[in-house]
């Protein structure tokens, strides 16, 4: 396979696995900064991230299919209502949004819109089968900040709960303002009474570490090596062992994802291959085909220009699978074989004229002084 072909594939397949997997920033705290924990403190309270990047998260989770829909700066403040395990339940952060079906808002002018039917849902994204994340009543306002394929994206409203990591946010007082219905809000908790995902996402964490080393053959140019066929198991086992309905769509929209992803890779891979087998027919039967005419000429070969070597037999040589064939010499003075040679530049040709062997500095070649040329194969 040629470097650009390799090169132009390696691209195509950075590409796709970069629009199936999430970058999420790091909950590590710098140094010097220490786990705040607000444990202690009573809600509503207003509560200031001590880490330098801490996620914004839709569950009470830090596995790689819970999604992150902002990212926390350190001193960024927050209100906390409530906690479920080591998380807090937060009011949406400034910049948060989700996604609502058009036929389900009326736009204004003002780039406000009004909610015309009852409970309609809030989701992750621009898809029908997205995670709902809350739901809005008939009359409500909201603000759109874009549209999307006949959905509104909209500055998430208050109702809508989200989490972050408990340990890295410091208690700094009570918060004011905050409607009864905010502050007696239960979080929403994906886990039903005696059913755990802890299986399910295991095995998707597993499907990552999988993907992270395809990544790495990726980058190491080793093409031939890619197999995503135990992505594709680890993610048939998360939807079979999900105890919840959450988790289990998570499951499933990483399967059909990495299903899709594999059965490009198997025809790319499969076309590939024949498209190498066909060139190579190609070439031989272009070699065999000029194999018989090779006799009428002291040469046959691509050709190529020597360049400002220190003794240079010729000015041009006859290339064949990466091995000099023949220094070509354009006799001194003939203008016009020195310009049809320059013609030929990267064509395979025949040629006639003197030959002197063994030149010196280059045992085991041959020069040939130009007489004819004659190109052999032509598109």
């Amino acid at each position: 396979m040629s470097t650009f072909a390799r090169r132009s594939w390696s691209w195509s397949l950075v590409l796709s696995l970069g629009l199936g997997l999430a970058v999420s920033a790091q909950e590590t705290p710098k140094s010097g900064e220490s786990r705040s924990s607000a444990d202690a403190a009573e809600f509503p309270f207003e509560g200031e991230v001590t880490c330098e990047n801490l996620n914004v998260r839709l569950a009470p989770r830090t596995d790689a299919a819970t999604g992150v829909v902002a990212v926390l700066r350190q001193g960024d403040k927050v209100i906390a209502l409530g906690a479920s395990g080591e998380f807090l339940v937060v009011k949406a952060p400034r910049g948060a949004t989700a996604w609502i079906y058009g036929k389900h808002i009326k736009k204004e002018a003002d780039a406000s819109g009004t909610v015309l039917v009852n409970d309609a849902p809030l989701r992750t994204d621009s898809r029908a089968g997205a995670e709902k994340i809350g739901a809005l009543k008939e009359g409500e306002r909201v603000s759109i900040v874009k549209e999307h394929l006949g959905w509104y994206q909209v500055s998430a409203p208050p109702g809508v709960k989200y989490f972050v990591s408990k340990k890295f946010v410091r208690f700094l007082g009570a918060a004011e303002g905050i409607p009864l219905a905010e502050k007696t809000a239960a979080p929403i908790i994906e886990e039903k009474a005696g059913l755990s995902d802890a299986a399910a996402l295991a095995k998707m964490n597993e499907a990552q570490a999988l993907i992270d080393e395809q990544s790495k053959i990726i980058e190491a140019g080793k093409l031939n090596d890619l197999d995503y066929s135990g992505v594709v198991a680890a993610y048939e086992s998360a939807v079979g062992l999900a105890k919840t309905d959450g988790v289990k769509r998570q499951a499933e929209t990483k399967l059909e994802s990495s299903r899709g992803f594999n059965n490009m890779l198997i025809a790319l891979k499969g076309n590939l291959k024949a498209i190498e087998e066909l060139l190579a027919l190609r070439k031989n039967a272009n070699e065999e085909k000029y194999a018989k005419d090779q006799s009428k000429y002291e040469a046959c070969g691509y050709v190529d220009t020597v360049g400002p070597l220190f003794y240079r037999p010729g000015a041009f040589k006859l290339m064949m699978s990466g091995k000099i064939v023949a220094f070509i010499k354009v006799p001194d003075g003939d203008e016009d074989k020195r310009l049809l040679m320059n013609r030929m530049y990267g064509k395979y040709v025949g040629v006639t004229g003197a030959v002197l062997k063994d030149p010196p500095g280059w045992i085991d070649h041959k020069v040939v002084t130009l007489e004819t040329v004659e190109e052999l194969i032509k598109k």
